[in-house]
């Protein structure tokens, strides 16, 4: 079972997608590894009460035309270690942020979901 999901809906991404998933597999891996590495200084399994050290992204493509849900396919079958941890939603056009995050929430059996929108809106925090 994955612990954790990281949903990222994307529209004309192609620019940056590569580097949101490298980032995150960077900081993910060494989070989980940390965790690990805590649970076996303590001599307790990693694996407690059937909790599984794992995480997956999810990225929901609002049918970018530049080329985005290309990128994650490369990765994907690259074999590189980024692309392993990655499930690819192609949506037929951009049908909206909420649906877009509905449309990854189906794809999990996770225990915690985080929704991560990669840009600010202008002018807001």
């Amino acid at each position: 079972m994955t612990n954790l999901t990281v949903i990222i809906p994307t529209f004309n991404e192609r620019e940056n997608i590569g580097l949101v998933l490298w980032i995150l597999h960077e900081h993910l891996t060494a989070f989980y590894s940390s965790a690990d590495s805590t649970a076996q200084s303590r001599k307790q399994p990693a694996q407690q009460k059937g909790k599984v050290l794992s995480w997956e992204v999810v990225v929901v493509d609002d049918g970018s035309p530049d080329g985005t849900a290309d990128v994650v396919r490369r990765l994907q079958r690259s074999g590189h270690k980024v692309g392993k941890n990655v499930k690819l939603v192609e949506r037929p056009g951009k049908l909206g942020l909420g649906t877009a995050y509905m449309a990854g929430v189906e794809q999990v059996r996770v225990v915690r979901v985080v929704a991560q929108r990669r840009r600010q809106e202008q002018g807001r925090v």
